[in-house]
């Protein structure tokens, strides 16, 4: 009886842990990505750099939950996110910092086409000009 309640309950735990987990990754990934948009807007190429390697640190976590709820979030991930991030950061290495820029609206667009594929095109994720943050951007 014990090993039969442990399998009907340890289900929905797990998949309350999984989004959970996701959520949380999506947050950090969000927060970052807000910090380098504000870097870029400064032209702040030290912040972009440290930045850039927070997000790819981000992306790599979110890889490896591999699947939520019926989608392939790792393949989802590799096709609409890697790519865009790949491109943004060929260009901040090369400090190419308005080609990075431009690569990083298109990692914005990556992160709405992932949301519309997993039927939650409610997530919109776009750039905000605002500083929320108790740091300056500047050089």
């Amino acid at each position: 009886a014990l090993a039969l309640s442990t399998v009907l309950f340890a289900t929905p735990l797990a998949a309350s842990a999984e989004e959970s987990n996701l959520i949380t990754v999506m947050g950090n990934l969000q927060y970052f990505m807000h910090k380098t948009a504000l870097s870029l807007d400064a032209r702040n190429q030290e912040l972009v750099d440290f930045y850039a390697h927070e997000i790819e640190e981000n992306i790599e976590q979110v890889e490896e939950i591999e699947r939520f709820k019926q989608h392939n979030i790792e393949k989802m991930i590799k096709s609409t996110l890697v790519p865009a991030f790949e491109r943004f950061e060929k260009s901040v290495k090369k400090n190419d910092l308005d080609k990075a820029d431009a690569q990083f609206a298109d990692m914005i667009e990556g992160c709405n086409s992932c949301h519309t594929q997993v039927q939650k095109p409610f997530i919109k994720i776009e750039r905000i000009k605002t500083n929320p943050y108790m740091q300056s951007f500047a050089k």
